[in-house]
């Protein structure tokens, strides 16, 4: 579901990645950059990539890229997906159910407590 039109979002998008840049570029040309810097930039990152957020493939983001790659890779005889981080193979039911069965998905999950 998007809240804002395409043209609206991406200036949105725009706007957050040019602040974002700018915070950067400040923090790196401190002389004295402090843990809490560092420690904020991290975050940031991490934030960037969705890692840690604890968002399932629903609230992610991670449909709406299936179903944008899925123009594409239906084109393939049989595409092949990694899932790697498979966790409990959430991601992996969704991209059977918007790909098709014809893809072939190779999951790895290198923790214990999720196999």
């Amino acid at each position: 579901m998007t809240i804002f039109g395409t043209q609206s979002q991406s200036k949105i998008e725009a706007w957050t990645e040019n602040v974002i840049m700018k915070f950067i570029k400040y923090v790196l040309k401190q002389k004295h950059i402090s843990q809490s810097s560092w420690e904020q930039l991290h975050g940031l990152s991490l934030e960037g990539m969705n890692i840690g957020g604890g968002a399932g493939v629903g609230n992610s983001g991670e449909l709406y890229v299936l179903n944008y790659i899925s123009k594409y890779l239906k084109k393939d005889k049989q595409p092949i997906i990694f899932d790697v981080g498979a966790n409990i193979g959430d991601w992996s039911s969704a991209a059977i159910s918007i790909l098709g069965n014809n893809i072939k998905v190779s999951c790895f999950e290198p923790s214990k407590k999720n196999i």
